[in-house]
């Protein structure tokens, strides 16, 4: 998701953080009487929060990845979702941490064999089990047509593919690490292959593009590269994301050209994404997506936030470097310019 996520962050909506809450504070925080107006409100109090790659784990002691259980000073997407959802549905600390863990986990069981690892064969059936989730994509997307992703799952070549960092218990020697990855490997050898069936609402059902002539096509590719050449060394250091090097910056801006005729040159369907209620988690469908070892079928996550003007997308990712919202149908625009990205699936959360 790095080009999408990274023009839509830095367009639209830049934030910046103070110093990160406590569980606490942000359960103090927390206002309204539905779920979905208190994932509104627990969420918008970690906007601009940093991205974190894998910043979780089992907590400290932990035989095979011993990073914190929980945290509210930076997210990666899924992350982001889960530790929105805990807080929404808890009024004390004891609460949150319960709930965190039924949600990260198979049966609400702290271990790296029983975490969540797959979006469509862990985190999403076993959340809909423990009543977390609801998928309401087919109803939703009854008006537009609903398609199933089926990417298979192979949780044995995913584990023979991790690689030795993803063991994070302290004080290791690099011969005790691979003796634990190979642990792992064991753990998942006789794990079946699985083959999902994901309901998604294809983009193309609700994004109509219109043609564009090859003339104007080739007007807007010399545009792109005027600004990858554009000369900078006059820019003041001043004016200049602080956040973003010099090569980002440059392909936002590219981006940001491809954005402004997509929005030119499609339109989105606003009765659909006004029809996905305040807190629906909104996963990005990727069908058949290849990892090492593996496929997947999601790519990305985050909440579905209705304001008064139009619906946004909270999410936080790699590329947009902290939780942002952003305009949901120009997030969805620029997911056309991943031709492997068709659609999204709707969850609902419940309790």
């Amino acid at each position: 998701m790095r080009s999408l996520a990274l023009v839509i962050g830095f367009l639209f909506f830049p934030a910046h953080a103070g110093a990160p809450l406590t569980v606490e504070q942000t359960l103090s925080g927390i206002r309204g009487s539905t779920l979905a107006d208190r994932i509104d409100s627990a969420s918008v109090q970690l906007l601009g929060q940093p991205f974190l790659d894998a910043p979780l784990g089992e907590g400290p002691g932990s035989r095979y990845d011993s990073g914190p259980a929980y945290r509210l000073d930076g997210f990666d997407c899924t992350t982001f979702v889960e530790t929105v959802l805990a807080l929404a549905k808890s009024k004390s600390v004891s609460q949150f941490e319960k709930t965190l863990r039924q949600i990260r986990y198979r049966g609400g069981k702290a271990s790296f064999a029983s975490r969540n690892h797959f979006p469509c064969v862990d985190w999403i059936p076993n959340n809909t089990q423990n009543g977390t989730l609801e998928d309401i994509t087919a109803t939703i997307g009854a008006a537009w047509g609903v398609e199933y992703a089926a990417g298979v799952i192979s949780k044995k070549g995913w584990a023979l593919k991790l690689p030795p960092s993803v063991i994070r218990a302290e004080g290791l020697t690099d011969a005790e690490r691979a003796t634990r990855l190979k642990e792992i490997v064991t753990q998942f050898a006789s794990a079946p292959e699985q083959t999902p069936h994901l309901a998604y609402i294809p983009l193309e059902k609700f994004i109509n593009r219109k043609e564009v002539s090859p003339e104007e096509r080739a007007r807007r590719e010399l545009e792109e590269k005027e600004v990858t050449l554009k000369d900078r060394s006059a820019i003041p250091r001043e004016t200049q994301s602080v956040e973003l090097d010099l090569e980002k910056q440059i392909h936002n801006e590219v981006v940001g050209v491809k954005l402004k005729y997509l929005i030119q040159d499609t339109t989105v369907d606003e009765k659909l994404l006004r029809a996905i209620p305040t807190g629906t988690i909104l996963n990005v469908v990727k069908p058949g997506w290849k990892i090492p070892g593996t496929h997947l079928n999601v790519s990305h996550q985050g909440f579905v936030i209705q304001k008064k003007d139009a619906a946004y997308f909270r999410h936080v990712s790699k590329s947009t470097g902290r939780t942002k919202d952003v305009l949901l149908a120009n997030y969805l625009r620029l997911c056309l310019l991943m031709p492997a990205i068709k659609g999204i699936n709707l969850q609902q959360p419940r309790g």
